[in-house]
């Protein structure tokens, strides 16, 4: 309770603790009515001179840079940070958990700041649309490089929650610390985070795509290096790389040729499960098994494509 103490303001008309981010105490009495600030402590409460804004502040702009450099990791801090006020208000919350959980308990946070700016401070949006729009830019992180990117853009609500969050503050207790300068700490993130950042950037921009001729030539030389048996008279005769696609060459013995007969109906369905979950496939790479006689004639061919598994 001692981060609480300092939250609250001494109600002159009924002597209540009120929570700092209320400017107005449930008997009715304002605090823009209070007649002197340098009452005598009661109960843990302090002067108003010495309570903070009842949001965490800082500028929008420092909020995005530190976020997009930081991977998303400056979120957590700024969650922690508000979630903090929140508890300090008096509300039984753990700020941490939801702090790292941001994706689920932010819609919460957002309620909690619209509401405390009132009619006065007009947000730019509600809290439910915010939530949407960082829960599905959040999401987006788990699409392919360079596309998962877009989830750098999940700071963006909270920016603009951040600015309601911003006003409140000014409202409520004018000519506070706007933090919209980088400190030293902030400094060292950012050339941390900066070299973290671009070490993901080239990796997305940069890297040979997994579907190029020339990467998949390379899949298939390692692959040629080592013939194995599959099946007992099926063998692994050789890889070829074609242009997005890799094309594996089966060599049936005349004693497996039954079997695999057999089994050509559900052929697909046979190795679908393993390999949708090869890493290529994910990647847009499709796979092709063609099985031939001792002769080099085809017997039978599978194709699976990205969208089989769901890619």
């Amino acid at each position: 309770m001692s981060d609480a103490i300092g939250r609250f303001w001494l109600c002159q008309k009924c002597g209540k603790h009120v929570p700092a981010r209320q400017t107005e105490c449930r008997c009715g009495f304002s605090r823009a009515e209070l007649v002197q600030i340098d009452f005598e402590a009661v109960g843990g409460a302090v002067p108003l001179a010495e309570v903070g804004p009842s949001w965490f502040v800082v500028g929008p702009a420092k909020l995005v840079a530190m976020s997009i450099v930081t991977l998303g990791l400056y979120q957590i801090y700024w969650f922690y940070q508000q979630w903090r006020r929140v508890r300090d208000s008096g509300e039984d919350v753990w700020p941490l958990p939801r702090s790292i959980f941001g994706v689920i308990f932010g819609y919460s946070l957002f309620q909690h700041v619209m509401q405390s700016a009132r009619a006065n401070v007009a947000p730019a949006a509600g809290p439910g649309g915010l939530a949407v729009a960082y829960i599905l830019l959040c999401i987006a992180s788990n699409l392919p490089l360079p596309f998962g990117l877009v989830a750098l853009l999940s700071v963006l609500p909270l920016a603009a929650v951040q600015r309601v969050a911003n006003a409140v503050a000014e409202r409520d207790f004018p000519g506070a610390d706007p933090n919209s300068k980088l400190t030293a700490a902030n400094w060292i993130g950012i050339a941390l985070g900066g070299a973290l950042l671009a070490l993901v950037a080239y990796g997305a921009f940069f890297r040979e795509k997994p579907t190029s001729l020339e990467f998949l030539s390379k899949v298939a030389a390692e692959v040629n290096r080592t013939p194995r048996k599959v099946a007992d008279g099926i063998v692994l005769d050789r890889a070829v790389a074609l242009e997005g696609t890799l094309v594996y060459y089966y060599s049936v013995a005349d004693e497996a040729r039954d079997r695999l007969e057999e089994r050509r109906p559900r052929l697909k369905e046979l190795v679908m499960p393993s390999l949708c979950r090869d890493r290529l496939l994910k990647e847009g790479v499709s796979v092709r098994f063609v099985y031939t006689d001792p002769n080099g004639r085809e017997i039978a061919a599978v194709d699976v494509a990205p969208r089989d598994c769901g890619s």
